[in-house]
């Protein structure tokens, strides 16, 4: 049952939970009030009542800022019976045909309001699809992001079993049927020496040539001038090169290479 009637604007809660929208967009809010100043006439606002003082804002919320904008005292309403739960159902759908279009964020949050609430996340897709004028494979997807995966994939990957003593022993299923990785080759003394002299000879060529390459883009640099600080600069770059060949030679003489 519905009726329409003119309320102050101080009777109407415009309850952010009953926003059908993720935010109010100010440049419409300016907009309307302009047109209302001029005296275009605009849908009644639609509002639910509760039966007691509370009249809940569900469809409007531009409209009825622009009328505050304007300090209009009442607005013309579309006063509908219930309360706040009633108002928050009947949000979910609102915009569809009129008014600024909806976004994919306005949509998306419409279908998260009926899918977080325990008794409407019941509901079938192609039901709440229908309740928020949305397709129902976007509901699809707005459920599955809802649904935690780290949950899921831990309640999949274990089962409970009787053990043959009569106690209960969870089992972890997660590998069962997948192949193992294959073995890795065993290697020999031999082996194992020559794989660590060539990670060891590979260090030593990376470290002569970052040095190397490092010094020459020193020299390069024109702004380096034959300053004490210049020289000081040189000075540590060739211990550096002293450090560093001297490490080479002792690792040629450790592991000497055999003709």
């Amino acid at each position: 049952m519905r009726h329409r009637q003119n309320i102050k604007l101080g009777r109407i809660t415009a309850d952010p939970d009953l926003q059908p929208r993720t935010g109010v967009n100010l440049e419409t809010v300016e907009e309307y009030a302009d047109d209302m100043r001029r005296g275009v006439q605009f849908p009644p606002l639609v509002v639910f009542h509760d039966g007691k003082s509370t009249f809940w804002l569900t469809d409007g919320f531009h409209r009825f800022r622009a009328a505050l904008a304007t300090n209009a005292k009442t607005v013309l309403c579309e006063v509908r019976k219930g309360g706040k739960r009633d108002a928050l159902l009947y949000s979910c759908g609102c915009n569809a045909t009129h008014g600024q279009r909806r976004s994919k964020d306005d949509k998306w949050q419409a279908v998260s309001k009926l899918l977080k609430d325990k008794e409407w996340a019941k509901w079938s897709d192609r039901e709440i699809a229908k309740r928020c004028h949305v397709g129902h494979p976007f509901v699809g997807r707005v459920r599955a992001s809802l649904v935690p995966k780290t949950s899921e994939k831990t309640s999949s990957e274990r089962r409970t079993y009787t053990t043959k003593h009569g106690k209960t022993a969870e089992m972890k299923t997660g590998k069962i049927g997948k192949s193992r990785s294959p073995a890795k080759p065993k290697m020999s003394l031999e082996d194992d020496w020559i794989m660590s002299a060539l990670v060891e000879i590979n260090k030593q060529i990376c470290s002569l040539q970052k040095a190397h390459q490092t010094v020459t883009d020193f020299l390069r640099d024109r702004r380096h001038t034959l300053s004490s600080r210049w020289l000081g600069d040189m000075a540590k770059w060739l211990t550096y090169f002293a450090e560093v060949s001297e490490a080479a030679s002792q690792t040629a003489e450790t592991h000497p290479v055999e003709t």
